[in-house]
């Protein structure tokens, strides 16, 4: 293999895929990146056996063929040359040369067949379309819920279903969550072949998080399904994610029946005042009270070991006294996903959930279970 390419279409294309080379598997060459040169393009492939990613990239080829080569150092190495093209090499051995003008690198290589076959990143027909700027953002607000402590499926990653089919606007849900709270988003997306997501999936939040950082700001993603992986195509670039086994529990049809009683706030002021009550707080001592009477909200917050904060706020209420525990960091994530002016915070009897959304859209809800008192 012998061929040229763009220095910054190379260090793009590697900075987006560190966290896949980047990580720890049972096979050494998994911290390599797979380079095949072409005719007139380079395609660039790295695995960590969970996320694979295929990526088609222009370059000059003067010859062809392919290398294995760490996918770390070469990042590095590109991202520092002082020139716009670097050339790349392989040699005797597998060795492969890097060189731009007086500068050059010869690196260990290793056997592009011991590699492992990414055959399901091959075209296949998507179940949906949408754009990815808007699935980007969707991501990151599902992604905003980590890893639960409890390692089943639906802690560790993100359902993904189709819901509105038929005469309504068909749109794409993504529900994450870590026992203590769910979050929904709704999308929109163009429907291709609905019955491959008509049970959901369950994908990892580690791979999709890969998938952020893989997503452009201006085109369109093709999703799709091949053995037992979700992928995700946009452009000449195409990522995959391995399906868990398990049940998504139906949060959703409970969800539905909370929230008999509503706060409406503005967001801003909501947002601040958790900011300021959230000081306080530790992980011994994790929660706020929010104290709800006629016509005010009263936000304290008690920590034996720094001392101890109060704020009063006016509302639109009328009902009975209510006191409601919630971790303010919880709050703050959910009023951080809503882009309109005013929220609402729905709350029912004793310890059911609280529900946060932007007034009059339901496209995000955050749904976050109350504490002790």
């Amino acid at each position: 293999m012998k061929a040229t390419m763009e220095k910054t279409v190379l260090v793009d294309a590697l900075s987006r895929i560190q966290s896949i080379c980047g990580r720890k598997t049972n096979n050494v060459i998994t911290t390599s990146v797979l380079m095949t040169a072409e005719s007139d393009y380079v395609r660039i492939v790295a695995t960590d056996y969970e996320t694979g990613f295929r990526g088609i990239y222009p370059a000059h080829v003067e010859k062809g063929g392919v290398i294995a080569v760490n996918g770390k150092k070469l990042f590095e190495i590109v991202k520092e040359l002082p020139a716009s093209h670097v050339n790349i090499e392989e040699v005797e051995n597998y060795w492969i040369l890097v060189t731009e003008g007086n500068i050059l690198y010869h690196l260990v290589g290793m056997n592009p067949l011991e590699f492992p076959s990414m055959a399901h990143l091959e075209e296949t027909e998507p179940a949906f379309r949408v754009a990815a700027p808007i699935l980007k953002k969707a991501l990151e607000n599902a992604l905003t819920i980590p890893v639960g402590e409890e390692k089943k499926p639906h802690t560790t990653g993100i359902f993904i279903e189709i819901v509105a089919q038929g005469e309504e606007q068909p749109l794409l849900r993504l529900l994450s969550t870590d026992i203590n709270r769910l979050v929904k988003v709704d999308i929109p997306c163009e429907i291709i072949q609905p019955e491959l997501f008509s049970k959901g999936v369950i994908a990892s939040k580690k791979g999709l998080a890969d998938v952020v950082r893989i997503l452009a700001e201006d085109s369109m993603v093709d999703v799709g399904i091949r053995e037992n992986r979700i992928l995700f195509r946009q452009k000449e670039e195409s990522i995959s994610v391995g399906l868990m086994e398990g049940i998504f529990p139906p949060f959703m049809t409970y969800v539905q029946k909370m929230g008999r009683q509503a706060v409406q706030i503005g967001k801003e002021t909501f947002l601040s005042i958790m900011r300021r009550m959230s000081i306080l707080v530790s992980e011994q001592f994790k929660g706020v009270v929010i104290s709800l009477s006629d016509h005010q909200m009263t936000v304290t917050s008690t920590n034996p070991e720094l001392g101890e904060s109060r704020e009063e706020t006016s509302i639109d209420y009328e009902g009975e006294s209510v006191q409601i525990a919630i971790n303010p960091r919880y709050v703050i994530d959910a009023l951080s996903m809503i882009t309109g002016s005013e929220v609402m915070f729905r709350f029912g009897e004793g310890r059911e959930p609280c529900i946060i959304e932007e007034k009059d859209n339901t496209t995000i809800q955050n749904i976050i279970m109350p504490m002790r008192i």
